[in-house]
């Protein structure tokens, strides 16, 4: 069982959603689409890139593979897919790890954000499908307030 949260550079996620358009890949790369470990690079290049210019800027970069605005549209379409693919094995996590959200609308919560921050709020609504908190936080230094999402797993308070 897997205990890590699925996120759009989940090693899963990219090759679940690359392979699902390994035809338009080896089509936008036929030169190389019969190249050992073709797919592997593509799925390196997604995984490495936080967009789909940056995946084919990568590619092109250390492939020099050619690329095209067509390129960056498919891969467009792939990051697109990406944020689908991301939330149905959330779904899946969820269920799998048993993971349950165990606080209650209006309490107090403190989350990690990284090691060295942390934030504190009160919870908006409780998310179970997800295992995660909205979570409304002040804005400092004013009476506002912004909505921040914490996953169950960064949770500090119980």
């Amino acid at each position: 069982m897997n205990t890590t949260r699925p996120t759009s550079k989940s090693e899963s996620v990219c090759n679940i959603t690359c392979k699902a358009y390994e035809a338009a890949i080896k089509e936008a790369f036929p030169a190389q689409a019969n190249e050992d470990k073709f797919m592997s690079h593509v799925i390196l290049a997604v995984m490495e890139s936080s967009d789909s210019y940056q995946a084919v800027r990568y590619i092109n970069d250390f492939y020099e593979w050619p690329c095209s605005r067509s390129t960056i549209t498919l891969f467009d379409n792939i990051f697109y897919d990406i944020k689908n693919q991301v939330h149905t094995q959330i779904l899946s996590w969820v269920v799998s790890t048993g993971i349950r959200p165990n606080l209650k609308k209006g309490e107090p919560i403190t989350f990690s954000v990284n090691p060295d921050v942390h934030i504190s709020g009160h919870v908006a609504e409780v998310l179970p499908a997800t295992a995660r908190y909205a979570v409304t936080v002040p804005k400092t230094g004013t009476d506002e307030y912004v909505t921040m999402m914490a996953d169950v797993e960064n949770v500090l308070t119980s």
